[in-house]
């Protein structure tokens, strides 16, 4: 169990290196990263989007928001679509993670 959670701290860490370069990169090239703000989600969207904490499965967000699994699924798509969340997998689990520095849209 221990080197499975370390697997996945590891993994974590490649990706938040990741972002933190993408990020740096775009900020010199002056282009800001996506602005949830920006963008008119819905109170489910917005639910979905704080949970995107690379810390939850599809199921455990469908569990937590009561919704279907499949609707969470198209949920993510949208915020996926939109440039506001990202993937991984680490085995058979697939977790989604914000790509903004923001923390809240639409607040």
């Amino acid at each position: 169990m221990t080197s499975r959670n370390n697997e996945f701290e590891n993994k974590l860490l490649v990706i938040l290196d990741r972002i933190s370069g993408l990020l740096s990169a775009l900020l010199q090239m002056h282009i800001s990263p996506a602005q949830p703000e920006r963008y008119a989600l819905t109170g489910e969207q917005k639910i979905v989007y704080l949970l995107c904490d690379a810390t939850h499965t599809i199921r455990e967000i469908s569990n937590l928001v009561g919704k279907p699994a499949n609707q969470i699924r198209r949920t993510l798509t949208r915020l996926k679509n939109k440039g506001l969340i990202a993937k991984f997998t680490l085995g058979k689990n697939v977790f989604y993670y914000r790509i903004t520095p923001q923390e809240s849209p639409n607040s």
